[in-house]
């Protein structure tokens, strides 16, 4: 291996092991290295094979962005999915990404340009505690080297006085596509608004609905079937908004993608 040459003994099963202590594993600095195998019989037959061997000792320089834009999260905050994000630089693409917090475990993968995200669904946020949290974020790469970072998160659930109104995701990645069977669902919740109050969905300037109360409104909540109106791979921007009296209203937005997949 490299300039290095090592014995290595076949068993009765045809089986043959070199162990590499430490020290002979410190003479080699991290790069890609020839590998020769050679076996030869008390006949004095050989026969060689030849291979490359890498050896990587660096882990990865692993980033996170703030949750949220600050790491606190308040009551609107954890209604609605949320993106975790960062880069892992010198790890490769496919390379597991892990998060923890509070006995839940997720994970994602490296992209080609090392970035990674993962979205977390209501229902994930929910795992996180009232007040301080403690998000553990782990990547390895190929060679199993791990870094590990920890994002320190707050928790807000405190209920605000004025109207919020969230949506929830389209589909699991907010991408319509074939998969969806041509019809979706938008939906969300809206809080301190009563049970006359009209809820407005408009899709890239195009589709309002409804033009009228629907029959059936839950107070504080709706939600409505979309059918698929774009067959080309365009970002649209969804706006949903409450009203009631006093014009006193609130928005939220997010995206989706419609695809022809």
């Amino acid at each position: 291996m490299g300039d290095e040459s090592y014995s290595a003994v076949v068993d009765e099963n045809g089986i043959w092991t070199l162990p590499l202590s430490a020290t002979d594993l410190a003479g080699f600095a991290e790069g890609t290295y020839a590998v020769s195998v050679t076996a030869t019989d008390i006949a004095g037959n050989s026969s060689t094979i030849n291979g490359n061997l890498r050896v990587d000792f660096t882990a990865p320089e692993l980033t996170v962005a703030n949750l949220a834009g600050d790491n606190n999260l308040n009551y609107a905050d954890i209604l609605q999915a949320q993106t975790l994000s960062g880069t892992a630089v010198g790890a490769e693409p496919g390379s597991v990404v892990t998060v923890s917090y509070n006995g839940t475990t997720l994970s994602t993968t490296v992209g080609a340009e090392g970035a990674w995200s993962l979205i977390l669904t209501p229902a994930q946020l929910a795992d996180l505690n009232t007040g301080a949290n403690s998000v553990q974020i782990t990547v390895a790469d190929l060679a199993g080297n791990p870094t590990t970072e920890t994002l320190e998160v707050t928790v807000d659930r405190t209920l605000p006085p004025d109207p919020v109104v969230t949506l929830g995701a389209v589909s699991p990645d907010n991408i319509i596509s074939t998969l969806d069977g041509g019809t979706v669902a938008v939906s969300g919740t809206a809080l301190n608004l009563g049970a006359d109050t009209l809820v407005t969905v408009t899709i890239g300037g195009q589709i309002t609905v409804p033009p009228s109360m629907p029959e059936g409104l839950d107070a504080g909540r709706a939600g409505y079937g979309l059918n698929r109106w774009h067959a080309s791979d365009q970002r649209e921007r969804h706006r949903c908004s409450g009203q009631r009296q006093h014009h006193r209203q609130c928005a939220g937005r997010f995206d989706v993608t419609c695809a022809d997949n």
